[in-house]
This record gives C-alpha cells, sequence and structure tokens, in this order.
C-alpha cells in the first residue's frame, strides 16, 4: 500500500508540474501577443479579445504550441487563428496569423436579424434538403451556441453559433456556423449564414471527392 501511495503522489505531483508548465508557456504567448501587435500588422484592441482554443507539447523538443483565436465582444472571427510556439527558454516562434487587423471598424454588427433556426433551413435548403422536416433543437447553450437534433438530414447532431465571417471585400459579417453531416451523401457541410440577410456567405465542404467520384 506504501508503494501504491508514492505511485500516486508522485504521478499527482508530476501532473501538477506539467499543468504549471503548460500555464506558464500559455501566460508568454499572450503575453508575447499582446506586448507586440504591430511586428504583425495589428494593433492592441485587435489583440485584446482573444481565446486560447488549443495548446499541446512537443515532448521531442519540448515546445509548447499554443493556439490563440481572435474574438470581437466575445465573438470569434471565423479561421481567425494565430499560433504562438514556446520554447523551454521561453522564447516564442510564430509564423503566419488570421487574425483581422482594424477588426472592430470591419464588423457589420454583433446583434443577428436571423435566428438560429431559419439560419439552419436556409442551409438545408442550399444543400437540397429543402424537402425534409425541419430538426428540432437539442440543447441551447446560450443565444449564441446551440445543437439541433439529427432528424432526418443529419447523421449526427448539428452544432449552430455565432461568428464573423471576413470577406475578401475586407469586410467582417455577423454570420452563423453551421455544421451538417448530410444524411444521404457522403458530405460534411460548414456553412456560415449571413446573421442579416439569410446569404451564404461561405460554404466548405469536408469531403473529398476523387475522379472517380468516390468520397475519401
Amino acid at each position: 500500500r506504501l508503494w501504491l501511495l508514492a505511485a500516486l503522489g508522485f504521478a499527482f505531483a508530476a501532473n501538477s508540474l506539467m499543468a504549471q508548465a503548460d500555464s506558464k508557456a500559455r501566460e508568454t504567448a499572450l503575453r508575447f501577443l499582446r506586448e507586440n501587435p504591430a511586428r504583425f500588422g495589428l494593433s492592441a484592441a485587435d489583440v485584446a479579445d482573444v481565446r486560447v482554443t488549443d495548446e499541446y507539447l512537443s515532448k521531442n523538443n519540448g515546445v509548447t504550441h499554443v493556439w490563440v483565436q481572435q474574438q470581437y465582444q466575445g465573438i470569434p472571427v471565423y479561421n481567425g487563428l494565430f499560433g504562438l510556439h514556446v520554447k523551454p527558454d521561453g522564447g516564442v516562434v510564430h509564423l503566419a496569423h488570421r487574425f483581422v487587423p482594424g477588426l472592430a471598424g470591419k464588423v457589420n454588427t454583433t446583434m443577428p436579424s436571423l435566428g438560429a433556426n431559419q439560419a439552419l433551413q436556409l442551409a438545408l435548403n442550399n444543400i437540397g434538403l429543402s424537402d425534409r422536416a425541419m430538426p428540432s433543437l437539442k440543447t441551447k447553450i446560450n443565444g449564441q451556441n446551440m445543437v439541433f437534433q439529427p432528424g432526418d438530414v443529419a447523421k449526427r447532431d448539428i452544432p449552430v453559433s455565432i461568428c464573423l465571417q471576413p470577406r475578401r471585400d475586407g469586410t467582417v459579417r455577423l454570420a452563423w456556423r453551421i455544421e451538417i453531416d448530410q444524411i444521404n451523401t457522403s458530405d460534411s457541410w460548414n456553412l456560415r449564414i449571413d446573421a442579416q440577410t439569410g446569404e451564404i456567405l461561405e460554404k466548405d465542404n469536408y469531403t473529398v471527392y476523387c475522379k472517380a467520384g468516390h468520397a475519401h
């Protein structure tokens, strides 16, 4: 029993040290970003509202990879990610990023005129499922994030969340992000629908088809 207690104690201590190291790397990455926005063509406001989305350690070189999401008033910018890689000596390595410069002046609104259920119906119409019954709401996390039942349209639950979609013209539109793993095909869709007008702003299919038409 003594050796078991000792082993548990050692494991607990090791986990605590790893958590502290991760926390330190996260703090180092965020401090670096907030102290150096101009190096990346950004302002202090562009990096003031961020959230760590992923963090992991590469055991072969001791580098902690911290991925940060740009937000505006708590709303995430779609694909607005910045990778910060913290070395064991505390140095930070950074590559390209997808933060939007001057974000606050480009966002059209933070209040949707279109409801999540309306956006989902538009998404279903767009992918050829307008004749199917509208899925029921399963979970409402808050006014900006919810999950719908698969119903007769999807293979699994349908997450719907608010986001900010950068456009090629430099504007940033409030949008509903909807992910549908279509029930009658191999397609797995990610649509961003304008939360004011209902326009399909962007539409991605995670399924890749070869020339013979087979899904991969």
